[in-house]
């Protein structure tokens, strides 16, 4: 299996970004396209440890402590906590296609 997990600090919490490492907050909780579950076991255990929020390959960002769908045996899935909302985040800014007037991310046309 092979992907990266992308931690990014903010000022109140750590946000890991998990591409296919979770699909979405409900799961699926076995993964059908892994190739090793026994890896996928052992890397979905160590974000939770790092992070307060995980953000999954297509679906919304869901807080990491108890509610990540971890593993088919014995992992059972709850739902997230009433008050609990996904962080807001900055729009990204658009690019011009072309040279003249472009802006990068974060930057100013």
């Amino acid at each position: 299996m092979r992907g990266i997990t992308l931690p990014a600090g903010t000022p109140t919490e750590v946000v890991a970004f998990v591409g296919d490492l979770w699909w979405r907050p409900n799961g699926p909780v076995e993964d059908p396209m892994a190739p090793d579950h026994e890896v996928l076991r052992r890397s979905r255990l160590r974000v939770p440890d790092t992070a307060d929020v995980i953000v999954p390959g297509h679906g919304p960002a869901f807080p990491a402590a108890g509610t990540a769908p971890l593993w088919a045996a014995g992992a059972a899935v709850a739902a997230a906590p009433p008050r609990w909302r996904a962080p807001i985040l900055e729009p990204r800014t658009r690019c011009r296609a072309g040279g003249a007037g472009r802006a990068g991310v974060g930057g100013r046309r």
